[in-house]
């Protein structure tokens, strides 16, 4: 299997195969993006808002009640470490760190990129989950992810994950080497999957997205050549973004050029 990260010129490679992923340039999102405000709103643009502001006065209790420290022994699901290490000049140092205490093996989890086929009246998307996320105080909008259960592969973990979350059923097409999602923070670690969704199956019909207890979770269809714009556009009015994401989506764009 070829790694999607190990080159920019493999990169472009997997974006523009299989039916071209890219099928408008940056420039065109660029504009997009630089004439939002102005451009009139198609049925799209007027579902995905009305989509948005229901998303939001449904999450509207969610908020911040208080935040106080915490003790290893306290938490369920991450410890703070610290780290003494010598630096390449050999002198002795002290780094802080946190880390996952679910890890069943080698990676805690998934990071699924999906491609949904195009219809008669939709293009190709790709799916975004918006939650509340605690950490930042937020609406976020992300890939859909989650842990790898004890004795599963990342194969099994992302059809899982891709299942419960939205309620699709997906074929794996690539998966990324380990990659990390914070080296100074943390030793947190993920793949990256790309999932393939048909559409036209009986099974991605009428879907129902089954999330675990205390997930509140909303998903929406972006079409791929809208990626980047969208979020930039999201993020200055209702949500903060996953880093992640914003680079793979800012990611296509770049290859597109190269």
């Amino acid at each position: 299997m070829i790694s999607i990260f190990r080159s920019s010129k493999n990169f472009k490679l997997l974006l523009n195969n299989n039916n071209n992923f890219l099928l408008k340039s940056c420039l065109h999102q660029t504009s997009q993006l630089l004439n939002i405000k102005k451009a009139p709103l198609n049925g799209n643009k007027l579902h995905e808002i009305k989509d948005i502001d229901h998303h939001i006065k449904k999450m509207s209790k969610a908020k911040i009640l208080n935040v106080t420290n915490m003790n290893n022994n306290e938490s369920k699901w991450i410890a703070l470490d610290k780290i003494e290490y010598q630096d390449p000049s050999g002198k002795n140092r002290i780094w802080e760190m946190c880390h996952r205490t679910s890890r069943k093996g080698d990676c805690d989890a998934v990071c699924i990129y999906t491609i949904l086929s195009a219809t008669k009246d939709k293009p190709r998307e790709t799916l975004l989950v918006s939650q509340f996320r605690p950490p930042v105080g937020k609406l976020t909008f992300e890939f859909p992810a989650g842990l790898i259960d004890e004795n599963e592969t990342a194969e099994q973990a992302a059809v899982r994950e891709l299942k419960e979350e939205t309620g699709y059923h997906g074929v794996v097409r690539e998966i990324s080497p380990i990659i990390f999602s914070d080296p100074g923070l943390t030793n947190a670690n993920m793949k990256l999957v790309v999932m393939d969704v048909d559409r036209s199956l009986k099974i991605n019909q009428n879907v129902v997205a089954v999330p675990d207890e205390g997930e509140f979770i909303d998903v929406f269809h972006i079409p791929i050549d809208d990626l980047y714009s969208f979020l930039i556009e999201k993020e200055k009015t209702t949500h903060a973004v996953d880093s992640r994401l914003l680079h793979f989506a800012y990611g296509l764009c770049v290859a597109s050029k190269i």
